[in-house]
């Protein structure tokens, strides 16, 4: 017996080829972006961000040199939370940066000429002050997660 050709008909259908469903393009993380989703996605819902947590994500993953040889999950969301702290409150039109967004220092470290907006004990934040400094909009709740805050 002869195996069915693509025109054979005796089933009632044609033999044709199933169409094929292309496959999407499979996304290639960084190492840099392993680790910086490791670090907030566990805390935040990396599909659903906010504007600032969107700007702060893409700082940490474009700009951020820090955070390169950073192997500590909780100093990279840190610099996450006070990144969105940094957007969330107009920081590009502070009176005075303070040295936020250093991306080559170590948070603790950020500060201008002229002021310390952050405190630190044993490299996590304990203390912001930025006052009188242009601050424009609302104080975010990602604070809640700089883990020795003090309100």
């Amino acid at each position: 017996t002869a195996a069915p050709s693509a025109t054979d008909t005796s089933m009632g259908q044609p033999n044709t080829p199933l169409p094929t469903v292309p496959t999407p393009p499979q996304v290639v993380l960084s190492g840099k972006e392993l680790q910086v989703n490791e670090a907030i996605g566990s805390v935040f819902d990396l599909s659903n961000l906010t504007e600032s947590q969107e700007q702060a994500y893409d700082w940490l993953i474009d700009d951020d040199l820090e955070s390169c040889v950073v192997d500590d999950e909780t100093q990279l969301l840190e610099r996450f939370v006070l990144a969105v702290f940094y957007f969330e409150t107009g920081g590009r039109n502070w009176a005075d940066q303070a040295g936020f967004l250093q991306a080559d220092e170590h948070q603790c470290i950020w500060q201008s000429n002229e002021f310390k907006a952050l405190s630190c004990e044993d490299f996590r934040v304990v203390q912001i002050e930025i006052d009188e400094r242009d601050l424009n909009g609302n104080v975010p709740s990602e604070l809640q997660h700089l883990v020795k805050l003090r309100v």
